[in-house]
């Protein structure tokens, strides 16, 4: 069996190199290009390392690898594509220090990952950035992201949701499906409670809405049988949070 390692150009200053180990390494400078197919695309391999110098992570780089199990991001990433480590096998994630947003998809269906570690200057949390990462239990950053996209977390594996102070908005379907969600506490930084954010959460009990609400929809918690225990700020409190 040839054990050379393979290597390639993925970018104007950027290289790859797939060793016999199966570690598919990314060195040098600048942006990862976004052409298609990539040139790994037909190559095995378990263990993704971005290293210094590297700024960018195509959209779509490593997508339904399911056997690629770890990735290791250089602090140098500014911007990582939309499902870049979509529908993969790795089991942890730290997002680089320099990223403000989660790209939408980003680990959608990593039906492994357990644990995100996400950076300090977080904007933006994307369109189903995380969504059915059904073992996914701790979500949300401290600080926090302004914005919680469409879907970022449906179906995701968590049991106690706290929202922390600095979110101001929970987009629609933002936690939509999540079979194990039991409690919510909402900081009062949240403004905006989006269509279906918690629609369908049917083991969903306890629930502190935020006294700083503007705007929710009344089918925010559409599909949660089991809601009975409610904090409702004054200026809702006229506001039916399940229909009948």
């Amino acid at each position: 069996m040839d054990k050379t390692a393979l290597t390639g150009r993925c970018g104007d200053a950027l290289f790859w190199t797939c060793t016999p180990e199966g570690r598919l390494i990314v060195t040098g400078m600048g942006d990862m290009w976004e052409e298609k197919p990539f040139p790994w695309a037909a190559l095995k391999f378990h263990e993704v390392v971005i290293e210094e110098g590297c700024t960018s992570v195509a959209s779509y780089a490593f997508v339904g690898r399911r056997e690629l199990t770890s990735v290791v991001l250089a602090d140098s990433i500014e911007r990582l594509g939309d499902y870049a480590f979509a529908e993969t096998g790795i089991r942890s994630l730290t997002l680089p220090p320099k990223l403000t947003e989660v790209a939408p998809g980003l680990c959608f269906s990593c039906l492994e990952l357990r644990e995100v570690t996400f950076p300090q200057e977080l904007f933006k949390i994307g369109r189903r950035a995380f969504a059915d990462c059904i073992e996914l239990a701790e979500l949300l950053p401290e600080p926090a992201p302004t914005v919680i996209d469409t879907q970022a977390f449906a179906n995701s594996g968590i049991k106690k949701l706290h929202v922390p102070e600095g979110v101001r908005s929970i987009e629609v379907e933002a936690f939509m499906d999540c079979p194990k969600l039991a409690e919510v506490y909402m900081a009062d930084s949240v403004t905006k409670v989006g269509t279906f954010a918690f629609g369908n959460c049917e083991k969903l009990m306890k629930l502190r809405l935020s006294d700083g609400l503007v705007e929710i929809s009344r089918c925010s918690f559409w599909g949660c049988p089991s809601l009975v225990d409610v904090h409702v700020p004054k200026a809702f409190q006229k506001w039916c949070l399940r229909e009948s």
